[in-house]
């Protein structure tokens, strides 16, 4: 051959292999870990926002880095006018950066900076590239809100428990014992905030912070410290005077109006306090009620002048809005609505958004007046006040499929900005312009062109009852048709994200993506864009105790999609594991011990267990009050018969299912078996019990993680575990070299135990 030949040969080989499908590898835990994607924080505010005057955009990009066990954070800045085309720039890092908040300026964007040690209130000029601190401080600022010209600045920081002054440092108590005080009625478990108030003075110099100390409306009690569920909601008026927020009062010492609304009976009844919303005026230091809501679902958006602001809310309690919801056989306590409120003359109306649901946000005032909310995932609607009342202006409906999920939308009347992403496309940023075209502005995860991700498939199945269910399946990416394949069943209701683990949730254990890239198929339930799970108290058997109804329906709900999937000759029945976390968690130790079905393996993560030990270690009036509303009564008397057939504390005994427990410390180590965290003490009970019976159980301890997993490295180990331990259990794979070098022993000699404990049992036919 040749020189010229060989050349041309080489030419042509290479230009063949260059239109040759790259090879793409399965996903692995760690990938799913690394993921980058706009954070959500617990505060409520938007982490996509555009400036009053349209001309900037504003965003934060997540970034877990695994080598630090970082999330590092950045923030970006995208200029809206000129051409789609224009990139974006990234004005500040650090590893963490939260709760943007523009200016009237437009130029200066308040965030809150986090890092191990300090956390910052820091203003940082976009256009100018500077910043300057606002707050440094060593305490755990959590949330702020800032007026419109940079003046003001409210802030929240955790309030640590302290507890009473102990008799066991008294040398007389001690030689004469004493009394151990239990049950108290103010004992809580929500954690507290305390407010400050931090002003700059007319030369510009910011004056030390003031404590505020807000006079309840409610029981006329000086309040320092704000329990609260995620967050306080802090919203300050444009002119910085007032000053919203959302705590939760003592249902028992309100006023008999509040106690004697059908909705707070219902939430006493089930052991739950209101969640108020209260307006502090910061001039006279006076506390009014602006809207009589027990509970809240948004941050108030304050109209440019400052008179009004709109939040997305429960019914009003003793309201037209209240007896509605009665009339309609509804929990008003549950039916949101978006509210209009004048604090000054005292008004409320609403704003008819349809369909209404939690996802009505309000996004922007306009300078006309107009209001722009984001009504359900994928549509903006614009409302006007006329004649006192609201009506709807138009509606911009988003090209969005309904298999999408937008987390954060940001407008300026003309452009959309937002985050896109469905469960084959990781997040990325996009812009949308009406009558335009969709434009991808960034691609956050390149690095998924090279990975196999699993294809989806929405499944339909109804239950025993005839109630309609939606689900996602995760297939093989192999699949072949006629093979019957493991199955696990992840039991919380998830929306439509890119789902290599849980999303951007960080649920502890679902790993999706990485399992089905093992051959294992996973199901997920995804409710309705706009709407709730199937699992809705008017679907619940009757003739069970107190809250039973519902661990019934939902081991109902997944009995009968093993069923449906088993006729479609896709899933091997005999190889089916479930994972729950939090409340689901509680529902899968149900099923595990009432279920028709035999779960070859199960994982159940930071969960309550409604069983004995949760009952008297964690006891207080309003926890006995949920537990004993869901037995129908304490465990003792006549109610005790229920709480032997229903509670996992007397139903061990019928859980063969290799069961693995995760449990997170909340920043509390065990170091000794005297100081055994309540968390984890309370997991004690279950994992003595199914030891004892010589069945299978595994319990993990996180101590530096809260419910949600948040530490890269945290989530890499329980992603890695559960794909572990579900493929040792229903493929009887092992991986080499891993990081718990002696699991696979241990595992092992679990799996010998139960086979010579069980026999021929039910669960290994």
């Amino acid at each position: 051959m040749t020189s010229w030949r060989r050349s041309m040969w080489i030419l042509l080989c290479a230009l063949h292999i260059s239109l040759l499908p790259a090879q793409q590898r399965p996903i692995e835990a760690a990938d799913c870990v690394e993921i980058r994607r706009v954070p959500r924080d617990l505060s409520m505010r938007r982490e996509i926002t555009i400036n009053r005057q349209g001309s900037l955009a504003a965003y934060l990009v997540q970034a877990p880095n695994l080598k630090t066990n970082r999330n590092d954070v950045q923030l970006h800045i995208l200029p809206l006018s000129g051409d789609m085309t224009q990139k974006d720039r990234v004005v500040f890092r650090a590893e963490g950066i939260s709760q943007l908040q523009w200016l009237e300026d437009g130029k200066h964007v308040a965030v809150l900076v986090s890092d191990r040690v300090t956390k910052a209130i820091v203003l940082v000029d976009v256009v100018r590239h500077t910043r300057e601190t606002i707050l440094e401080s060593a305490g755990d600022v959590r949330e702020f809100s800032v007026d419109g010209k940079g003046n003001r600045v409210v802030y929240g920081t955790e309030v640590a428990h302290i507890p009473p002054p102990s008799p066991s440092q008294d040398p007389a108590a001690i030689a004469s014992g004493y009394r151990i005080a239990f049950a108290n009625d103010r004992a809580s478990m929500f954690p507290r905030r305390s407010i400050n108030v931090l002003s700059k003075g007319r030369d510009g110099v910011w004056k030390r912070p003031i404590r505020l100390m807000l006079m309840s409306p409610f029981t006329s009690r000086e309040l320092t410290h704000f329990p609260y569920i995620l967050s306080l909601r802090l919203s300050l008026s444009p002119n910085g005077r007032y000053l919203t927020l959302s705590y939760l009062e003592h249902a028992a010492e309100m006023s008999a109006e509040w106690r004697d609304s059908a909705q707070i009976k219902s939430m006493m009844g089930r052991g739950y306090d209101p969640e108020v919303t209260v307006l502090e005026d910061l001039a006279t230091n006076v506390a009014t009620v602006p809207i009589g809501t027990a509970w809240s679902m948004s941050i108030p958006l304050w109209s440019n002048d400052g008179r009004a602001f709109v939040l997305t809310a429960a019914a009003p309690i003793n309201s037209k809005w209240e007896d509605d919801a009665i009339r309609q056989r509804k929990d008003p306590s549950q039916e949101f609505s978006l509210f209009w409120v004048d604090p000054t003359l005292k008004q409320v109306a609403t704003i008819p958004a349809h369909p209404a649901s939690i996802n009505d946000q309000p996004l922007l005032w306009k300078s006309s007046g107009e209001l722009l909310v984001q009504t359900n995932e994928d549509a903006i609607t614009t409302f006007v006040s006329r004649g006192g009342a609201w009506n709807e202006l138009s509606r911009l409906q988003l090209p969005f499929p309904a298999s999408s999920h937008l987390v954060h939308m940001a407008t300026d009347g003309t452009s959309v900005i937002g985050d896109y992403q469905d469960p084959a496309t990781p997040p990325e940023i996009f812009r949308y312009i009406p009558g335009g075209r969709m434009e991808v502005l960034t691609a956050l995860n390149p690095q998924f062109q090279l990975l196999q991700v699993a294809p989806t498939r929405q499944i339909r199945w109804e239950t025993s009852t005839g109630v309609a269910v939606t689900g996602l399946l995760f297939m093989p990416p192999n699949y072949v048709v006629g093979t019957r394949y493991p199955l696990v069943i992840g039991t919380k209701p998830v929306q439509s994200d890119f789902f290599c683990d849980s999303g951007w949730t960080h649920y502890p254990s679902f790993a999706p993506q990485p399992l089905a890239d093992s051959g294992i198929m996973y199901l997920v339930e995804t409710p309705p864009r706009g709407g709730t799970a199937t699992d809705d108290p008017e679907h619940y058997p009757k003739g069970y105790p107190g809250g039973i109804g519902e661990a019934e329906f939902n081991m109902d709900k997944w009995d009968s999609a093993i069923s449906a999937l088993d006729r479609m000759g896709i899933i091997d029945p005999k190889r089916i594991g479930i994972i729950g976390y939090s409340h689901t968690g509680w529902l899968t130790e149900f099923i595990l011990a009432h279920s028709r079905n035999h779960f070859r393996a199960a994982t159940t993560a930071d969960n309550i267990q409604y069983n004995l030990s949760e009952y008297w270690l964690n006891f207080s009036p309003s926890m006995a009050q949920s537990f004993e509303s869901l037995y129908g009564g304490p465990p003792y008397g006549q109610s005790l018969r229920n709480w032997e057939t229903y509670s996992l504390s007397f139903n061990l005994e019928k859980i063969h299912t290799p069961l693995l427990l995760e449990t997170m410390g909340y920043g509390t180590q065990y170091d000794t078996q005297m100081t055994i965290p309540l968390n984890l003490a309370v997991r004690f009970e279950t994992v003595v019990g199914l030891s004892r019976l010589k069945r299978p159980v595994e319990l993990y301890y996180y101590p530096t993680e809260e419910h949600q997993l948040d530490h890269p490295r945290a989530r890499l180990a329980s992603l890695q575990r559960n794909v572990d331990w579900y493929r040792f259990w229903l493929q009887g794979y092992e991986r080499p070299q891993p990081e718990d070098v002696t699991q696979y022993d241990r595992w092992r000699v679990m799996r010998g135990v139960q086979d010579d404990a069980a026999g021929t049992s039910a669960w290994r036919k």
